[in-house]
């Protein structure tokens, strides 16, 4: 992680990349006190590894802070029940996350569900982006059954 390029903690810094940083539940935690002073256009979490804890408390304190208005979590795997829980709340009550990516990740049935419960009721995400996300069936049917309000995209090209 780069932070000398950070000037202004009063307006949103470009990038923060963490792109193939290991994140245990103690890591995130101490991400909030970042994420308390600064916000982010982006937050590359792709490649992170990351545990289904150490996911749910990141999306819960970036949810808090309102830190991105892009994130990617793409090729980041064991995100678990609970940490798609936490990213489907982020999806929901976030007010800046326009768009939000998650390629490369199965995202099985359950998982599926709680994305499009978040879907339902966010107000400001515009783009939906789950490529190679090995979706078919009732996960697909999940997110493409209804009207998602404010989002104009939902990607989900497999190769």
């Amino acid at each position: 992680m780069v932070f000398q390029e950070i000037t202004d903690v009063n307006q949103r810094n470009k990038c923060l990349d963490m792109k193939g940083e290991k994140l245990d539940y103690e890591s995130c935690e101490a991400l909030e006190e970042i994420f308390r002073r600064m916000q982010f256009k982006l937050i590359n979490l792709e490649w992170v590894k990351l545990d289904e804890d150490g996911a749910s408390a990141l999306f819960d304190i970036m949810e808090y802070y309102d830190s991105a208005v892009h994130l990617s979590i793409s090729f980041t795997k064991h995100i678990g029940t609970r940490g798609w829980i936490a990213a489907a709340q982020l999806i929901r009550k976030s007010s800046s996350l326009q768009e939000f990516e998650a390629c490369g990740i199965p995202l099985m049935e359950n998982s599926a569900c709680f994305v499009a419960r978040g879907l339902r009721f966010n107000s400001h995400l515009r783009v939906l982006r789950l490529d190679n996300a090995s979706m078919s069936g009732r996960p697909l049917m999940l997110l493409g059954k209804q009207e998602w309000g404010t989002v104009k995209q939902i990607l989900t090209t497999d190769k």
